[in-house]
């Protein structure tokens, strides 16, 4: 489903858990899931370029 990156689709993810909307979003506000996906990411594309793609 792609809830691994940081542009996941809450609405889909909400119904796949069988929350509502709201719910899932503050979860997901008050964990901040987000800014880690987005740091893992940013980190991976640090690395990949200081390895010269040796990953």
């Amino acid at each position: 489903m792609g809830a691994y990156h940081d542009s996941f689709r809450q609405v889909d993810l909400a119904e796949t858990m069988h929350l509502q909307p709201k719910a899932l979003h503050k979860r997901v506000s008050l964990s901040g899931i987000k800014l880690y996906l987005r740091s893992r990411i940013e980190i991976e594309r640090k690395m990949t370029a200081l390895m010269g793609n040796s990953l």
